[in-house]
């Protein structure tokens, strides 16, 4: 980048990164939720996924994603096993 005697550069790919990984996360969140959802309504998972808001939204299951990517953050640390144990428990 240095090469190209552009100093914004470094700056927009930044930015572009930063844009890209939010979106893959919101992504990840509408998919997973609708998919726990639709899964719940065909009995195949826990009843209490079918929750919806007024607006349609499947509150429950979009909490219960969020829970599961802050869980897998933790497994990156030092301290997996312990995360493993507190779920197995």
């Amino acid at each position: 980048m240095e090469r190209l005697q552009i100093p914004v550069l470094p700056s927009i790919v930044t930015a572009v990164l930063i844009t890209t990984i939010v979106s893959a996360g919101n992504a990840y969140t509408f998919n997973a939720s609708r998919s726990l959802h639709a899964l719940a309504l065909e009995g195949q998972a826990p009843k209490f996924l079918r929750r919806l808001n007024s607006k349609g939204v499947p509150y429950v299951a979009v909490i219960v994603v969020m829970l599961l990517g802050c869980l897998a953050f933790l497994a990156l640390g030092s301290t997996s096993a312990k995360v493993l144990n507190w779920i197995l428990k």
